[in-house]
């Protein structure tokens, strides 16, 4: 049992991947173990095609904005920072998604445009090197990898002022003698571990269903670590990794497979296999020597001991497996190959791509910032990613164009919606010049005359 300096009743669990018990009474159970997925192991293998699906989600998630709201049920209530007015659309959409019966009920919201969480949220690691934008692709990137992802609030005065993100493959939770959370560690070597407060680290993680269960007194809880994306195709991308390992070795030796020489005509002393031996491998191994041909004027035989690519059908089985791990990441082919791709299908994959993957991804980071975060500040604040899925840009322009005609919306609602300052006109319904009956409900004079 591992314990931690300072805490009689905490206990660690220091890798996912070996069981611990805590005590005879007490155990933690863990999902089946496939090949090696330890997090240094997961994290070694952040390269190549992995890499390049983990990357794309980690920037696609970074770069969408994250906006900051409060709640205002009273028109007298004043902020001690900058608001901006939402038009009804706004409030609708943010009611419709929130979970929060706090904001659900809200009479009213607007958006804060200063504040001090987005101070703290650029200061990354606390020597300013890294920013908000690193901050999210660093935590999108262990979460794909590994699962989980945390960050040690840094306060001053008990309000957080930055944010120290700890190392995944090198962090456990800490738990008291009741199976609770009652803290973090992080090990950089043996007998070298540094322990954080439950309240001072926020562990952001993808649940799994029947990852890290927790037995005390006959109840169990789920949800002690998440499950990395890579974890669920750990399978294929080995698979995919040996094929890549044995194409780039079969390269480097000039592309000749394995094989026996054979002398056909007797015996072979000791020396002169060796001789041989290190005659063939000087000229034909090795990618330097590419093109280079052997006399012998010896009788030999070549005997493969390996299957040629093209019988292990390497080119569709790399495909297809490339194909299972870009859906494990939950990223479209489409996005990543041209093969099959057009202006109609790129929309779609992009669409899917970002309704599907990155939109449940932004809100489990929201609704853990909301819920661990935002009360250091606030109750009445809370944080919202800006909507990320595309909308038809074609049918929405018609559908702007049909509402501003009918009086459904205001020009101030449609400029509101696009980040731009109200007019002074614009909060009575547009109605186009040449519409049959004008704001008054009365037909236009020259309508009259031609009917007369």
């Amino acid at each position: 049992m591992a314990r931690t300096k300072g805490s009689k009743n905490k206990v660690s669990a220091e890798s996912k991947s070996m069981p611990y018990v805590f005590n005879q009474y007490q155990n933690l159970v863990f999902a089946p173990k496939v090949i090696n997925n330890s997090p240094i192991a997961l994290i070694q293998l952040n390269k190549g095609f992995v890499g390049i699906c983990n990357s794309k989600n980690a920037s696609s998630l970074a770069s969408t904005p994250l906006r900051l709201f409060a709640v205002k049920n009273n028109k007298n209530t004043k902020f001690l920072y900058p608001t901006r007015e939402l038009s009804k659309k706004q409030i609708e959409n943010i009611q419709l998604e929130s979970h929060s019966m706090v904001v659900k009920n809200a009479q009213n919201i607007v958006e804060i445009v200063d504040h001090p969480v987005f101070e703290c949220l650029n200061n990354v690691n606390g020597d300013g090197d890294l920013n908000y934008y690193d901050l999210m692709e660093i935590t999108a990137g262990y979460l794909g990898l590994v699962g989980n992802s945390y960050w040690q609030i840094i306060k001053n005065n008990g309000t957080p002022i930055g944010i120290n993100v700890l190392p995944s493959e090198f962090t456990s939770v800490q738990l008291d003698s009741e199976l609770k959370i009652a803290g973090y560690s992080v090990t950089h070597a043996p007998n070298n571990s540094v322990n954080y407060e439950a309240e001072d680290v926020i562990h952001f993680l993808n649940i799994a269903p029947g990852v890290f269960w927790k037995f005390a007194n006959r109840n169990t809880r789920t949800g002690l670590y998440g499950m990395g994306d890579l974890e669920y195709i750990l399978d294929e991308v080995y698979l995919y990794n040996s094929i890549n390992d044995y194409l780039r070795s079969l390269t480097e030796n000039n592309a000749i497979p394995a094989g026996i020489v054979k002398y056909k005509n007797g015996r072979l002393d000791k020396n002169t296999m060796e001789d041989v031996q290190k005659q063939w491998n000087k000229v034909l191994r090795g990618w330097k020597n590419a093109g280079k041909t052997k006399i012998m004027d010896q009788d030999f035989e070549w005997l493969p001991l390996s299957i040629a690519p093209k019988d292990l059908d390497f080119p569709e089985g790399r495909k297809f497996l490339m194909n299972v791990i870009a859906n494990g990441f939950g990223i479209p082919i489409d996005l990543l190959t041209t093969e099959n791709s057009n202006k109609a299908s790129s929309s779609t994959a992009i669409h899917n791509y970002m309704r599907f993957t990155i939109k449940p991804k932004l809100r489990r980071i929201e609704e853990r910032l909301n819920s661990h975060l935002m009360p250091m500040f606030d109750d009445k604040l809370f944080l919202k990613f800006d909507e990320c899925v595309p909308a038809d840009q074609q049918l929405a322009m018609q559908q702007e164009n049909n509402d501003l005609k009918n009086g459904v919306i205001t020009v101030n609602e449609v400029r509101a919606l696009r980040g731009l300052q109200p007019v002074a006109w614009g909060n009575l319904p547009y109605i186009p010049a040449k519409e049959e009956i004008d704001i008054n409900g009365k037909k236009p004079k020259e309508e009259i005359d031609k009917e007369e």
